[in-house]
């Protein structure tokens, strides 16, 4: 994998098993001009994700509770990183109260990352932009807001202001087209991690709602498949039943040129064949992993899986002298 502090710019492609394709799109939206537009990803016609753009805005204190926020800017272009995304960490509540967690655990900041050990981060996206416990002179100067925004769920002047770094579960989803690192929530989750404040708010907790997290979050099932689920790190509705090939793919205000760009992947597919024990291949079900689009380069990056039962578990040693096929017709 590759990061950029908080960011995972790129996950590792040796995940030996999903059980969904990730849809990643690497690059820009493009406004040409306008102050606020959508930005979408559409399969074979069907949108998966639409993001509301909006140009960079200045926050002011009108009391000392309430933020007002100007228009927003006109738009030439916006990375679509989570860096631009709602989330982020409140440095000024953090050195007004003190690190909690580093505190109670009698830890130095040279002992622990302190953005990650503290509750004035915002667990689903600590890299973002926009997340403010109280509103002081100090917090609001700094702020910027996030340009990338959920169309379902934007955030409101009204809103900026979380009050209590437990309300963060109530907060906008992150938005973007890239990659949840590892250590995000509900991704961690998926390992285990329980967050008490989010639990609480069971099938109402927007990703369960929205079907961007299994029902079973909080209490894993006895299956495999769960824990599986972690190895998808594509943004929530671009984690997809396994893409076939041949799909058509409609990205609007993604592309430098092209309002509108419609690409198709190959629908050629691979055949794989694995070791089968005694000097044999066995031949697999090929599956695509990770779809990754770079409209900017006009690049499309395909990565596929062929995978069969193991008689045992491997040793390192036995599994690089393993023979495997592949074979394009």
């Amino acid at each position: 994998p590759v990061f950029d502090g908080d960011l995972l710019l790129a996950d590792t492609d040796f995940f030996p098993w999903k059980l969904r394709t990730d849809l990643v799109v690497v690059g820009q939206a493009y406004g040409r001009g306008k102050s606020s537009f959508d930005a979408a990803v559409a399969v074979d016609g069907k949108v998966q994700k639409r993001i509301r753009v909006i140009g960079d805005r200045e926050c002011a204190m009108l009391s000392d509770t309430e933020v007002i926020v100007s228009p927003p800017a006109r738009v030439d272009k916006i990375p679509l990183s989570y860096a631009f995304a709602y989330g982020g960490h409140d440095a000024a509540a953090e050195a007004k109260y003190a690190n909690p967690v580093l505190k109670k655990a009698g830890l130095s900041m040279a002992d622990v990352d302190p953005r990650s050990a503290s509750t004035f981060t915002y667990l689903r996206n600590p890299a973002g932009r926009g997340f403010l416990i109280e509103a002081t002179p100090e917090g609001v100067a700094g702020l910027k807001l996030p340009n990338l925004e959920d169309p379902q769920d934007v955030l409101t002047p009204d809103r900026i202001v979380v009050g209590d770094p437990r309300r963060w579960p109530h907060q906008p989803l992150p938005q973007s087209l890239g990659w949840l690192a590892h250590d995000w929530f509900p991704r961690v989750s998926l390992l285990g991690l329980k967050f008490a404040l989010a639990e609480a708010l069971g099938e109402k907790l927007p990703e369960l709602a929205r079907g961007f997290a299994p029902k079973e979050l909080w209490s894993p099932p006895e299956s495999n498949d769960f824990a599986f689920r972690f190895n998808n790190g594509a943004s929530p509705g671009l984690q997809l039943p396994y893409l076939a090939g041949s799909e058509k793919l409609t990205l609007e205000n993604l592309h430098p040129k092209h309002p509108s760009w419609t690409l198709k992947l190959p629908g050629h597919r691979p055949n794989i064949s694995v070791d089968g024990r005694k000097g044999t291949l066995k031949e697999t079900e090929a599956a695509i992993h990770t779809v990754v689009v770079e409209p900017d380069a006009d690049r499309l990056s395909v990565v596929w899986r062929g995978a069969a039962p193991a008689l045992r578990p491997y040793l390192s040693e036995e599994l690089e002298k393993m023979p495997f096929r592949i074979e394009w017709p």
